[in-house]
């Protein structure tokens, strides 16, 4: 017949295994926070880039500033067309109010 384990012979044999394998993840922990640390760094890095720097870095082209760019345009051009109407609709109304109310009379 077998010899039975005691419980204290497991919780022993349990401690042994997680401390051995807490001395190996610490220097595994110790690798991976150093390539943690270099990948984070790298990503701040990429992102406090200006446009041009992360063109030359990854050659990709910036087209959300292209984007950018264009609805400035767009936006621009829509203000000049509302202001030019806005001075053409009040030009008219100094015209029809010269035409028919100084002619006016009682």
């Amino acid at each position: 017949m077998a010899p039975s384990s005691t419980a204290a012979d497991t919780t022993y044999k349990l401690v042994n295994v997680v401390s051995d394998a807490g001395d190996m993840s610490e220097s595994v922990d110790a690798s991976f926070h150093s390539v943690d640390a270099d990948r984070l760094r790298r990503r701040l890095k990429y992102f406090f880039m200006n446009p041009c720097e992360k063109f030359r870095a990854k050659r990709k082209v910036p087209w959300k500033l292209f984007l950018q760019l264009v609805k400035v345009v767009l936006v621009t051009w829509q203000v000049n067309e509302w202001f030019t109407l806005l001075v053409e609709q009040f030009h008219q109304f100094a015209v029809f109010s010269s035409l028919f109310i100084t002619r006016y009379s009682n």
